[in-house]
């Protein structure tokens, strides 16, 4: 097969889909398959998303969209998606999810090895089981680093050692024409490197199929931990076999180790046949959006001992970012920006109202840096005695006191 035929082969195979074809891609992932099938779309879709790092309501290209179902649940998540496919044939399938669905996506019938994007473009790129049709791989994730900004990432989720081997492989080369090829970790960590790429990660996983007994648990968990030599046995057990062995009949010691190497075994060959690949221009900055450490010192610098009911009653606080996150404080509909909170509490502590205060900063915030706050609050309407916890929030993302930060709490007579 000539690699310059296999995109021509791409478009022709799409083009000719059945109406039970083009109804087997419109139900992807949920399709009538093995049930084991789906779970692992199901499951490159969710290591794809926790991998990609992206902020909320980021901008995601997803490259060989296809169906476009991966572009239909980030839209879910909450992302902002375009749709890229070589195919117009499968694009109509995604318009149409789309349609249905009444949400709202973008869709471009395009080649990744020129791809029709100003430089700077996405928050993200996830590509699914697309890379290895390319015929220059090269060129791809030279255009994946022009389009990707600065703070983003690409996350490949590819076939690796063995697939063009496959005998589905082979009936789609010679049926088809299409290209299938092997992504092997070494050979796109060497190109993602030539292209620009600055950081690259595997992420490494065992199949959920492996299964332990009480016992072989036990037994894992009896043996000291020793990097160095369960890696030896690793490599020694990765040049012999793959198949699951039986259990050897041995103390308890023995079995554990024969277990630690024999999943280490398991994780070198399945991410080396199903790698999950993370490239990266620059290390990311860690703001709000998708934070890092979050929390606060807030001191409280002067408010009123009494006040009455229906007044305005002023606090001054010292606000200090003592966690490694950027906090936003531009508001937006996805939420990820930072404000300061406050919970109506009474006596005891128990909360009256949760969302009584917000007040929006006046700037970002950096770690380590610190502002003071003034600002005014309504008294609640009904004499008594109560608590004001006043808390850092990231907005749709977490109160700071759930990541662990010590809210500020006062306390409010009301007369």
């Amino acid at each position: 097969m000539e690699r310059t035929d296999s995109k021509a082969g791409e478009k022709t195979r799409t083009a000719q889909l059945s109406a039970e074809e083009q109804d087997f891609f419109y139900r992807l992932p949920l399709v009538p398959l093995d049930p084991y099938t789906n779970l692992r779309y199901i499951a490159d879709f969710v290591a794809a998303v926790e991998n990609l790092k992206c902020p909320p309501g980021g901008l995601i290209l997803d490259l060989g969209a296809g169906a476009c179902w991966v572009s239909e649940w980030l839209v879910r998540l909450g992302f902002r998606t375009v749709s890229l496919d070589i195919s117009y044939g499968t694009l109509e399938i995604g318009k149409k999810r789309f349609l249905d669905s009444h949400i709202h996506g973008s869709f471009v019938a395009g080649d990744i090895e020129a791809l029709p994007f100003m430089a700077n473009t996405f928050d993200g790129i996830i590509c699914l089981a697309t890379l290895h049709h390319v015929p220059d791989i090269q060129k791809a994730l030279e255009e994946l680093h022009r389009v990707l900004r600065n703070s983003g990432s690409v996350v490949l989720i590819e076939p690796g050692e063995g697939h063009s081997q496959a005998p589905a492989s082979r009936v789609a080369m010679e049926r088809f024409n299409i290209l299938e090829q092997d992504i092997l970790i070494d050979d796109i960590y060497k190109k993602g490197q030539e292209a620009g790429f600055k950081r690259f990660w595997v992420v490494p996983f065992i199949s959920p199929e492996i299964q332990l007994d009480n016992e072989s648990w036990h037994a894992l968990l009896t043996l000291p931990y020793s990097p160095s030599r369960i890696w030896a046995w690793a490599k020694r057990l990765y040049y012999l076999f793959y198949s699951l062995l039986p259990l050897p009949k041995a103390r308890p010691i023995k079995q554990g180790r024969w277990l630690r190497a024999h999943l280490l075994h398991r994780l070198i060959i399945n991410t080396k046949t199903h790698p999950i690949l993370v490239l990266r221009n620059e290390d990311r900055c860690l703001d709000s959006r998708v934070p890092g450490v979050l929390r606060a010192d807030i001191q409280l610098i002067s408010a009123p001992g009494k006040v009455s009911t229906g007044d305005d009653f002023c606090l001054r606080l010292r606000i200090k970012n003592t966690g490694d996150t950027l906090w936003l404080s531009q508001r937006n509909p996805y939420g990820g920006f930072v404000t300061l909170g406050g919970q109506l509490c009474d006596a005891q502590g128990r909360v009256l109202i949760r969302d009584f205060v917000r007040i929006d900063l006046p700037k970002d915030i950096a770690p380590c840096e610190e502002i003071t706050l003034d600002f005014s609050i309504k008294v609640p309407g009904e004499t008594g005695v109560y608590q004001l916890k006043i808390d850092m929030v990231d907005e749709l993302v977490t109160w700071f006191e759930a990541r662990g930060s010590n809210p500020l709490i006062i306390p409010l007579q009301v007369e």
